[in-house]
């Protein structure tokens, strides 16, 4: 009964995170705000909060991560728009 019980969960996390899971795009700038996200998390007390804050949703932590790097990416294409204007 227990064993039934682990594998719904772990099926039920699994099905979450595929959702999101997109490998496309470029390389290279992906792999840069992997390691910003990584650099972020643990010296930058707010983007550690908002970390912490989508474990506390029920995140996995990669899928935290993710939400981090996205968080990361809207604040430099915010900037780059208004770089343009």
């Amino acid at each position: 009964m227990q064993t039934s019980v682990v594998l719904l969960r772990l099926i039920i996390q699994v099905e979450k995170y595929k959702k999101s899971n997109n490998k496309g795009g470029n390389r290279i700038l992906n792999n840069v705000f992997y390691s910003l996200s990584i650099h972020q998390k643990r010296y930058n007390p707010i983007a550690k909060q908002y970390y912490e804050k989508k474990i506390q949703e029920g995140k996995v932590k990669r899928h935290a991560r993710k939400c981090l790097e996205r968080q990361l990416r809207n604040i430099v294409f915010k900037i780059l728009n208004q770089e343009q204007e």
